[in-house]
């Protein structure tokens, strides 16, 4: 009775391994080939329609045309003067964000679209 039951986890064990293998060999792969680029597109497609919902710089000083001063830009909500930039994804990313540095109000973005 006991050789039954070893040798049914032994099989058990068997189906485990080559059910691991089939996923190893069949399904990985397309994940990583067909899915992975379909993710990552939709995550940048995300990334950069959150950027271009912001104003640019010449449609906040169309909206807001008492912000535009000799000295540069100015807050709509707080009127500070003091505002700064950040890049979107990174420091050096050319997609710039101006914020201002009083009330932290998103005020405007800079840069081109698909140049980071």
């Amino acid at each position: 009775m006991t050789d039954i039951i070893v040798i049914g986890i032994f099989k058990l064990i068997q189906w485990a391994a080559f059910g691991f293998l089939f996923f190893l060999v069949t399904i990985l792969p397309i994940y990583l080939i067909v899915l992975m680029p379909i993710i990552d597109w939709h995550t940048a497609r995300k990334i950069e329609q959150k950027w271009l919902a912001w104003a640019t710089i010449e449609q906040y000083w169309e909206s807001y045309a008492e912000c535009k001063t000799k000295d540069g830009t100015k807050c709509y909500h707080c009127n500070s003067r003091n505002i700064k930039q950040y890049g979107y994804e990174s420091n050096a990313d050319t997609k710039r964000f101006h914020k201002c540095n009083q009330c932290n109000m998103v005020l405007y973005r800079t840069g081109e679209v698909g140049k980071s």
